[in-house]
């Protein structure tokens, strides 16, 4: 079989290895989704979640969707705020981009598809190692504000729940001291891997040397978290992102629970976000709905029907982050005309 030959049945079977792929992790939702049954004391019927719909209030609806919209555009201004404002394209587009992007990782398995910014950014001309690292600086401010959110929102629970509440504050401390080493070496490094680079008198040749200038790079990304002026607002726009994230939810959920005091819907913001940083299943079918019943289960919202709002949460959110995303991509391919 020549080498022609062999090329085409690997691109043949390609599509057969991502249905499968897709297959199984359906499964793997079906499986955690029905997992809720030991959660709920009385797992609903279709027709219960339903009906909780009927008093919805469209006002509230129509207000989640405008905070999640704000939060979308905040996200593609603190990427460019932490790319430290590269020339290569207008701030419209970096939006754009990202918000197709997200489109893609919130579908995608461990949230891959934001493999479509990097690739956008080597198009350009920009080094997608160093996009990775800006990516990853992303997520280290992510996770750190919203472990922030995850100890104030159980600092307040019952305390029937206070094993919940003393096992996020060793959590906290341990990420944010290795978040600060991090954040204060990771420019020094990148600085002493490019003194490196310029030395005439080393080998620049072999994947050693390769592999020496991607971890340069990725690390140069790094670096905005090392650079004082981008750190800090690059952390106030995401601890922005998440407080009005925070207030959606409970905005949303007070549709259903009059009295559901904002840090229950905190609680739930971040625990549904933890589980959303794998990504699973497909659109986080499951994990989602389990870890948000688990969190209005902390405060007392354990009624069966519970789920049908968790799941109508999620399929919201879901829908207004595809939107977007969708005509962030009708933006840029209108810019190509």
């Amino acid at each position: 079989m020549n080498r022609g030959n062999l090329l085409s049945e690997q691109e043949s079977s390609r599509p057969t290895r991502k249905v499968i792929f897709l297959i199984l992790r359906l499964v793997l939702g079906v499986l955690i989704f029905f997992g809720l049954c030991q959660v709920l004391d009385d797992f609903p019927s279709l027709t219960e979640c339903i009906e909780i719909w009927h008093g919805i209030k469209l006002l509230n609806i129509f207000g989640v969707f405008l905070i999640c919209i704000c939060v979308m555009l905040l996200r593609g201004i603190r990427w460019t705020v932490l790319m430290r404002f590269p020339s290569m394209a207008s701030l419209s587009e970096y939006v754009a981009i990202y918000g197709w992007s997200f489109a893609h990782s919130i579908v995608t398995p461990f949230r891959i598809g934001d493999m479509t910014r990097l690739l956008w950014m080597k198009e350009r001309g920009f080094s997608g190692s160093k996009g990775a690292g800006v990516l990853v600086a992303e997520r280290f401010l992510d996770f750190a504000v919203l472990l922030f959110l995850l100890l104030m929102a159980s600092s307040v629970l019952p305390s029937s729940s206070a094993l919940f509440s003393l096992s996020a504050l060793p959590v906290l401390i341990v990420f944010l001291f290795g978040y600060a080493v991090f954040s204060f070496y990771s420019g020094r490094l990148a600085s002493l891997l490019k003194r490196q680079g310029g030395d005439t008198s080393a080998d620049h040749t072999g994947w050693a040397w390769r592999l020496h200038g991607l971890s340069g790079r990725f690390l140069s990304g790094l670096q905005c978290l090392s650079h004082s002026r981008t750190h800090l607002l690059g952390l106030l726009m995401t601890l922005m992102i998440w407080l009005l994230m925070a207030a959606a939810f409970h905005l949303f959920l007070k549709s259903f629970f009059a009295d559901l005091p904002i840090m229950a819907a905190a609680l739930v913001l971040t625990l549904v976000n933890f589980a959303a940083f794998l990504n699973l299943t497909p659109c986080n079918i499951g994990p989602y709905e389990l870890t948000g019943i688990y969190g209005l289960a902390q405060f007392g919202y354990s009624a069966p029907w519970t789920l049908g709002i968790v799941a109508g949460l999620h399929i919201f959110n879901f829908s207004t982050f595809m939107l977007f995303g969708f005509l962030c991509k009708l933006y840029l391919w209108w810019g190509k005309r």
